[in-house]
């Protein structure tokens, strides 16, 4: 008799331990313990933070692309200036020529500068006659 009894306290001690196991593992599986772990994430949680970044993201993005207009602006007005200043020098030096074959090389150089300061600017230099210089 003592043996029986001994042996039910066993089967029901093994059994309650296994009804445990398997309850505590469905709980732990269907999430039932996810705020007190850090490695489970609320859906709730992730879309908020989803919704954030892609905020964050579209913001530096939209200025990411204004600084490159702004300095791509800057930079043209700069090369622009810098064509317009080498036109005058090569507009004075032509116009102290009396001619022959450097005043059309200058002629020349002077033509291709003028392209380049209308592909930046989309006008014309307007270079000043040789009298005014």
């Amino acid at each position: 008799m003592l043996m029986n009894k001994i042996l039910e306290l066993r089967a029901s001690i093994i059994s309650s331990v296994a009804l445990a196991g398997v309850v505590l593992g469905a709980i732990l599986a269907f999430g039932g313990f996810s705020p007190l772990f850090s490695g489970f994430a609320r859906q709730s949680y992730v879309l908020n933070l989803n919704r954030k970044l892609t905020t964050r993201i579209e913001r530096l993005s939209t200025q990411a692309t204004t600084n490159y207009a702004e300095i791509r602006r800057e930079q043209r007005a700069h090369w622009a200036q810098d064509i317009a200043g080498m036109l005058l020098r090569q507009d004075i030096a032509r116009c102290n020529l009396r001619g022959g074959p450097l005043k059309s090389r200058y002629d020349k150089q002077i033509g291709q500068e003028m392209q380049s300061y209308y592909a930046y600017t989309g006008k014309y230099y307007p270079l000043p006659s040789c009298r005014n210089l």
